[in-house]
């Protein structure tokens, strides 16, 4: 995995084509009814993994099965033969250095479109089995961009409350997927930009 990559959201990672290093069991996080489970009963996992290899964590892997009937199910799991078109989502963390023995303190919280880990790390201190690593071997670059973004996001997501504002932010957007060279954008990242931006407006 890439180390020197943070942030602070979910990314997607093609696990069966990635160098890693597997330091516990898969282990289920969440179970989702969707005939009975709605929008106002998200779940919550609070999780002692169990360590069972020498290394340092650095991310969280998830993937799902989907369980379509008593036979069938889809899965997007790195460990199947197949290698399935939707990836795995990853998480970076603050690093780890752990050995068999520990039990790391995960906490999942499922926003609906997004799930945020975080390590309980307080409950960790003065394990045998676990160093909390004071320097984070990340890129700070990628920490400012990522701050960044999430302030733009915010900010365009409160001007888009008001109608004018909508109206002019989207009109915007198909600008620079229409004339991206005017704007001096690449044209394919333009249009992922616009596919993204009006999927999320819906």
């Amino acid at each position: 995995l890439n180390i020197y990559r943070w942030q602070p959201d979910m990314g997607v990672v093609d696990l069966k084509s990635t160098n890693f290093k597997q330091l516990s069991d898969e282990f289920e996080i969440f179970r989702y009814d969707f005939y009975q489970d709605g929008p106002d009963n998200l779940p919550h996992a609070e999780i002692a993994v169990p360590i069972i290899a020498e290394g340092i964590v650095s991310a969280i892997v998830v993937w799902f099965d989907l369980q379509m009937d008593a036979e069938t199910t889809y899965s997007t799991s790195p460990f199947q033969d197949c290698n399935p078109h939707i990836k795995q989502g990853i998480t970076y963390i603050n690093e780890l250095k752990v050995s068999p023995g520990a039990r790391v303190p995960l906490i999942a919280v499922n926003k609906g479109a997004d799930i945020v880990f975080s390590i309980d790390e307080n409950a960790l201190r003065g394990s045998p089995f676990v160093t909390i690593l004071p320097l984070p071997r990340l890129d700070p670059a990628w920490r400012e961009h990522a701050q960044k973004t999430e302030e733009l996001t915010k900010s365009l997501q409160s001007r888009m409350q008001v109608a004018s504002e909508f109206k002019a932010i989207t009109q915007a957007a198909l600008k620079m997927a229409i004339q991206p060279t005017n704007f001096g954008l690449d044209p394919q990242i333009a249009t992922k930009f616009c596919n993204a931006f009006f999927t999320s407006v819906q």
